[in-house]
């Protein structure tokens, strides 16, 4: 089939935009690929667009440390192109990010420059407070020979700056025309997901992933845990929200009301049901915090980081992203 349109959702924070595209050119054909994320494809398959084609595609099984895989993967990248894009000549073509993903600029590269379009509604501010990997250090060169391989086997130019976002799209190469949104794109009401339990005043949601455990202490852990419970003998019903790709925080679980599907992106969820939203680092506090439906929590001051550099950087990340609209906790009164 030939289609006038290819998008690629690269993120859960992508969909959003992508219907938003979507509605704005309903009548022509589209092709939707979502790169890595399956529960973001079993999502938007579940919506049940029309005119709209969707893919999903894996990251193939790039291993820096075992050459073995280096020609695999540039095979199958190749078969990729082939397959499924060398026969379109699409009327536009839209990616959301030039970080790490390689499979999507492998196949922009291959398309030519003509009428694609980078969508750039977030990664702009994410590196306004990652810092610069100093010249010939140990991690510099570590960085430049992944961004090496990577450039070889995706035939895309991949360049390393950044220490938190070290392997970057070189999309200036390539004349592609960047288009920076800052306008807030909302979720449809059609398209959002209810509990439908949770319409009472006493409701929580919790979005808490298996990485932000990770980097907290375990007095950390214990702070975080004593929180939960302070909510709940407050009289709320806690949802907890994992990771559409990372999952849920297992080992928090037992001690919350409901789990909220994590096919389900934290942007689609019907925020209005809820007292308020309460996270650490997550992401998507932003989206929840810009549409003053509620208030929305940070408990980022309040737990302590086995990096600290992590914890400055996700808290001025939220910040920005959210034009200072998330609260950040100082004392746990602030929450009642």
């Amino acid at each position: 089939m030939k289609y006038d349109i290819l998008i690629f959702v690269q993120a859960a924070a992508d969909l959003r935009y992508a219907l938003d595209i979507i509605h704005k050119n309903r009548n022509k054909k589209i092709q939707l690929y979502v790169i890595h994320v399956k529960a973001i494809y079993d999502f938007v398959s579940s919506l049940n667009l029309e005119n709209i084609q969707i893919h999903f595609q894996d990251y193939f099984g790039l291993k820096i440390k075992d050459i073995r895989t280096y020609l695999k993967v540039k095979k199958q990248l190749s078969f990729f192109w082939k397959k499924e894009f060398s026969r379109n000549n699409y009327d536009a073509v839209y990616f959301f990010s030039r970080f790490y993903d390689f499979h999507t600029a492998s196949i922009i590269v291959k398309l030519g420059n003509k009428n694609v379009i980078y969508y750039d509604h977030y990664d702009t501010v994410s590196i306004i407070n990652d810092q610069k990997v100093d010249k010939f250090s140990l991690l510099f060169f570590k960085n430049k020979y992944i961004a090496l391989v990577v450039s070889l086997i995706s035939g895309a130019d991949f360049i390393s700056v950044h220490r938190k976002r070290y392997l970057e799209f070189n999309y200036k190469k390539y004349g592609i025309e960047r288009r920076l949104i800052t306008k807030l794109v909302k979720v449809n009401t059609e398209f959002k997901y209810s509990t439908t339990r949770s319409k009472q005043s006493n409701s929580v949601v919790f979005l808490l992933s298996p990485d932000e455990l990770d980097m907290i202490t375990k007095d950390a852990l214990l702070k975080l845990k004593e929180i939960i419970f302070f909510l709940k003998n407050q009289g709320y019903k806690l949802y907890i929200k994992g990771h559409p790709r990372l999952g849920t925080a297992e080992l928090y679980l037992d001690f919350f009301h409901e789990e909220i599907p994590n096919f389900v992106p934290a942007e689609f969820l019907s925020y209005k049901e809820f007292s308020f939203t309460i996270g650490v680092i997550s992401s998507s506090l932003v989206y929840p915090s810009l549409l003053n439906e509620h208030k929305v929590y940070s408990l980022v001051n309040l737990l302590e980081f086995k990096i600290n550099k992590d914890k400055h950087f996700f808290s001025f990340f939220l910040k920005e992203h959210s034009k200072n609209n998330i609260i950040f906790v100082k004392k746990l009164s602030d929450l009642v």
